[in-house]
């Protein structure tokens, strides 16, 4: 599937729903799922290691975006795995 063709069929409700999903799991659950995905997308590593150094450095806004971040394209992830898409 071509990347546009994927991001056409991507639509907000099922993007929140998957969101939502992700963000209700344990914190294990979502660590794990977040690795797994940041295994094929390297930007959510960096939003982990940024949130981390933002917490560290006492920012827990910019920790708390970062994670945001990271939650949401794996979501994008898993969208992408359920539409039949092969990493």
């Amino acid at each position: 599937m071509e990347l546009r063709d994927f991001l056409r069929r991507l639509d907000y409700s099922r993007l929140a729903i998957t969101f939502d999903g992700v963000a209700a799991g344990s914190i294990e659950e979502r660590v794990q799922s977040i690795m797994e995905a940041g295994d094929v997308v390297p930007a959510m590593h960096q939003a982990n290691v940024g949130a981390v150094a933002a917490e560290h450095g006492g920012d827990v806004q910019s920790a708390t975006i970062l994670r945001q971040h990271a939650m949401l394209l794996t979501a994008i992830y898993r969208i992408a795995e359920d539409m039949g898409y092969e990493w």
